[in-house]
């Protein structure tokens, strides 16, 4: 009789510690979860700044292009060095993710290289420009745009890849856990 019933508190102990367990577990799951939701909105965020941070920095080359004022290539040279800050803050952000690691460096790259071959041309330009020379200007930005922005869209997809994945195991382990639970 005695084993009996130390059996049986020991059946319930068990049992109480499984159902106790259960929440603390969704809980953790969801805490996780939402970490890398999270996460993932705000790679998403910092990818959204670099095109924003891009266009004040050509916007300011263009302000020297129509002025002739060499405090736009000043500023410029400011705004470029933020933008690769911008991009460097992404670059920290998915250094969990080695391929996306990858591809930020190579934007980080471009963007350097395409930067430095445009404010060799502003520099060097001579005012008023020549068709050619402003031609050659916008080419060169519209390829610049055109290569930064795919890296930046092929990189935010992946994220947006991610943040489902992310989002259906979330909610799987809720209404795992919560049929466990009940």
């Amino acid at each position: 009789p005695s084993t009996a019933r130390h059996g049986m508190l020991a059946l319930a102990a068990l049992f109480l510690i499984a159902v106790l367990y259960m929440p603390v577990r969704a809980i953790n799951a969801t805490a996780r979860a939402n970490a890398w939701i999270t996460h993932t909105y705000q790679v998403r965020k910092e990818l959204q700044d670099i095109p924003v941070a891009l266009m004040s920095v050509l916007i300011k080359y263009s302000g020297y292009f129509m002025t002739g004022n060499a405090e736009f290539l000043t500023l410029a040279s400011n705004d470029t060095a933020h933008l690769l800050e911008e991009a460097k803050q992404v670059k920290a952000l998915v250094v969990d993710n080695p391929r996306e690691h990858r591809q930020v460096e190579d934007l980080l790259a471009q963007m350097t290289s395409e930067l430095a071959k445009m404010d060799g041309i502003y520099r060097h330009a001579s005012l008023p420009l020549s068709v050619t020379q402003r031609d050659e200007i916008l080419k060169s930005r519209q390829e610049m745009l055109n290569a930064i922005d795919t890296l930046i869209y092929t990189i935010d997809q992946e994220e947006e890849e991610m943040l489902r994945r992310a989002e259906t195991q979330a909610h799987r382990q809720v209404i795992f856990d919560s049929v466990l639970v009940t």
